[in-house]
């Protein structure tokens, strides 16, 4: 939950992280996997009655990667809405209530070149 009591109306949360020691960028295909949650933004809060979606009805993902290659030249991969998605195994995500994970539903592939998309 990056973005904590900000005012949602005047503020878009971002999280800025390095992946140069979580993963190698190889040439040809390569993955950009994300989990989106409700959290903050559309998850059951105390005020608005203990309803969920206050802020808005619908949840997204504005994804940007940049890879700078070690000669200097810079690639920006921005997500688009060819990007693909699917329900996950987290069922429910609260700040309250916490997290329901149905391990039944967990597609372990989900995130590599190996997931063939069934839509």
């Amino acid at each position: 939950m990056e973005c904590a009591w900000a005012t949602i109306f005047l503020r878009l949360a971002d999280k800025l992280s390095s992946l140069t020691k979580l993963a190698e960028i190889r040439r040809g295909e390569n993955v950009v996997a994300a989990e989106v949650a409700k959290g903050w933004y559309a998850g059951r809060l105390v005020w608005g009655g203990g309803k969920n979606f206050n802020y808005g009805n619908g949840l997204g993902l504005l994804a940007q990667l940049e890879i700078t290659y070690s000669t200097g030249d810079m690639v920006v991969v921005e997500s688009y809405d060819t990007w693909q998605s699917l329900a996950s195994a987290i069922v429910s995500s609260e700040f309250y209530d916490g997290e329901g994970h149905d391990t039944w539903e967990e597609i372990a592939v989900w995130s590599t070149l190996n997931y063939e998309s069934s839509f």
